[in-house]
């Protein structure tokens, strides 16, 4: 009688473990999805960025009124 019942919480025990091992794992793997899906969104819009900055430096070298403009050296303090 013992041993049925010393069986019977071993079986309960090791039922719960593996179910909780289970949860932990489907945790951490929604976990890395939504970590992998914020990179990619940064990652998205600095490169978003970048072309911006780009597209705005090579406007701004395309420019013909600007042609020829030098800029003033910088004041230097007496």
């Amino acid at each position: 009688m013992t041993s049925r019942i010393a069986t019977r919480v071993a079986d309960i025990a090791q039922r719960v473990t593996v179910s909780a091992l289970f949860g932990l794992t489907i945790y951490g793997m929604v976990g890395m999805v939504e970590q992998h899906r914020a990179t990619m969104r940064a990652a998205d819009e600095a490169w978003k960025k970048h072309q911006a900055e780009e597209a705005a430096k090579q406007k701004l070298q395309d420019d013909p009124l600007l042609e020829g403009f030098v800029d003033p050296p910088p004041q230097r303090p007496s």
